[in-house]
């Protein structure tokens, strides 16, 4: 009876270590994830990965995971802080141009991009 018993436990630690190598992620489907919505604003979990530097190919240690959880807690918190503060400047039209001003941000932009390749 003894040996049976321990047979059935070992069957039962082998089912349950096999069983963890079926669960997979799928990076795609879940950085795709809302993870949040501020007034009709999506923020993605990529977006959020993104700025916590996370990586889904990269092993991580159990400290690892507990610094990065605080890392993406954070970054959320930062995306949700930037969307609140972005549409309250458009609600003020403080990103509102005309096509001229786009224009002219364009040709700044450029002439910087530019300038920065030329001295590197």
């Amino acid at each position: 009876m003894k040996k049976l018993g321990a047979a059935a436990l070992v069957m039962a630690a082998l089912m349950m270590l096999a069983g963890c190598n079926l669960m997979q992620v799928n990076p795609q489907r879940d950085e795709n994830q809302v993870v949040a919505v501020v007034n009709g604003q999506q923020i993605l979990k990529k977006d959020v990965n993104a700025q916590a530097g996370f990586d889904y190919n990269t092993k991580y240690t159990a400290q690892e995971l507990t610094q990065m959880a605080t890392s993406r807690q954070t970054a959320l918190d930062n995306l949700i802080s930037d969307a609140l503060v972005l549409q309250k400047a458009r609600e003020q039209g403080m990103y509102t141009f005309t096509d001229d001003e786009q224009a002219q941000i364009q040709a700044n932009f450029d002439a910087t991009v530019a300038s920065v390749y030329e001295t590197a």
